[in-house]
């Protein structure tokens, strides 16, 4: 079937939009994409492709955020006692 019997099938604003359409030879468009989070551990995914670059290294990154909130929390401990 061609074009001009599939056109003669559609309702008239539909054909009409149909041939604006097919004077648009190329259409384009830019995504952009934003990701924010907040936390002391990289998303998942991320942790994951430190791993298969640096076997082991998502246990370190998790270990080293383990003793970031130890120390911050006995800072704040201390702070508390002083006030």
């Amino acid at each position: 079937m061609s074009t001009e019997d599939n056109r003669s099938q559609l309702p008239p604003e539909s054909a009409n939009q149909l041939s604006t359409n097919e004077d648009i030879s190329e259409q384009s468009a830019i995504v952009t994409t934003t990701y924010v989070r907040m936390g002391p551990l990289p998303a998942l995914e991320e942790l994951e492709a430190y791993d298969r670059v640096v076997p082991g290294s998502a246990e370190r990154i998790i270990a080293m955020a383990e003793e970031q909130s130890k120390h911050r929390r006995a800072k704040e401990m201390i702070k508390a006692k002083a006030e």
